[in-house]
């Protein structure tokens, strides 16, 4: 391996880490919650941010595209709220400048994420793309992630100089759904090194929150 790619793949391990900071942040302010076992999860966490990024949302439709009651998302408010991440006022949630700073970080590793229509897929169901991971993801631990998180499993990709290939057998995706691959391709836009989280699910709203798991498990073990 040249040096700049040795540099390349140093200052990636490097961003993850100051990245991923915020994640254990959350992680840590969730675990602190007194009481019973929330509903909710670092997931839920992590999408209110990110649905929080497009400005102000009220309570209701959060827990409606959150697809939890609106108990678990005033408790999540709460939450987010004594860490500094939202402002909530008379038109709703919002992010406050450390949220946004956050949602920023978390951006810098991951897209999505994006509802999709897949060939290959039943339903609608959303993927997330993660820049840089290729080569260092457990195929068999992700899927086991998205059913942990109420999903039922994920489809998993790299992909690799230029081609999206199943990271298991290698082949490439285009052998078998050359359209999904387009459609990857136009909405995701991959780079090589890059891997796809397809979230699986029976609602397109267990799909997102099984996307989102698996992507957090895969960043949380670098």
């Amino acid at each position: 391996m040249d040096y700049p790619s040795i540099m390349n793949l140093i200052n990636i391990s490097v961003n993850y880490r100051i990245e991923l900071r915020i994640l254990d942040e959350l992680k840590s302010a969730l675990e602190r919650i007194p009481g019973p076992l929330p509903s909710f999860s670092l997931a839920h966490a992590v999408l209110m941010l990110l649905i929080l990024e497009d400005g102000s949302v009220g309570r209701k439709r959060l827990s409606s595209l959150m697809g939890i009651g609106e108990g678990s998302v005033r408790s999540l408010i709460r939450r987010l709220k004594e860490i500094g991440l939202i402002d909530v006022d008379r038109e709703g949630c919002s992010l406050t400048e450390k949220g946004k700073e956050a949602v920023k970080k978390i951006r810098k590793v991951m897209s999505g994420p994006t509802e999709l229509k897949l060939r290959m897929v039943d339903s609608a169901t959303y993927a997330i793309l993660l820049r840089g991971l290729e080569g260092k993801i457990n195929v068999l631990k992700m899927r086991d992630e998205a059913v942990r998180a109420g999903g039922e499993g994920a489809i998993i990709l790299v992909q690799l100089e230029g081609t999206l290939v199943f990271p298991e057998t290698m082949e490439p995706l285009m052998k078998y759904h050359s359209e999904d691959e387009r459609i990857l391709r136009d909405s995701l836009r991959p780079s090589n090194g890059d891997i796809i989280i397809i979230g699986l699910g029976k609602t397109v709203r267990e799909s997102k929150v099984a996307a989102i798991s698996v992507a957090l498990s895969a960043l949380q073990a670098q």
